[in-house]
């Protein structure tokens, strides 16, 4: 089985090229951080990750089998996203004020 490297995925996907299902499900699955789960469905749940392709991030969503038999798919193409961080002050409630680091993913706008 053969994935796209980094350049050829790049390559592909800045010409616009359907990027092939293996390939897309390597790099969420092996490199890709979950940024949400879906709840569990019967045989398989909703996942978006995150992965870095050189120095770009692109949101990949595919559906985790839940067992060994329901294989992982991938029917849509990537979204590449931009990292967006910023700190947010919590002010006192229940616990005393508090400040949280806040990571977002927005779509790249061409």
């Amino acid at each position: 089985m053969r994935h796209l490297t980094e350049e050829q995925f790049l390559e592909a996907f800045d010409k616009g090229e359907e990027i092939d299902e293996e390939t897309l499900l390597h790099h969420a699955t092996i490199f890709g951080e979950t940024i949400s789960e879906g709840e569990n469905r019967r045989w398989s749940r909703s996942v978006v990750s995150v992965v870095k392709i050189g120095e770009r991030y692109f949101q990949i969503a595919y559906e985790e089998g839940l067992t060994e038999k329901q294989e992982d798919s991938c029917d849509e193409q990537p979204i590449e996203v931009i990292r967006h961080e910023y700190d947010k002050v919590i002010p006192e409630q229940i616990i005393p004020e508090h400040t949280i680091h806040i990571v977002e993913w927005k779509k790249k706008e061409v």
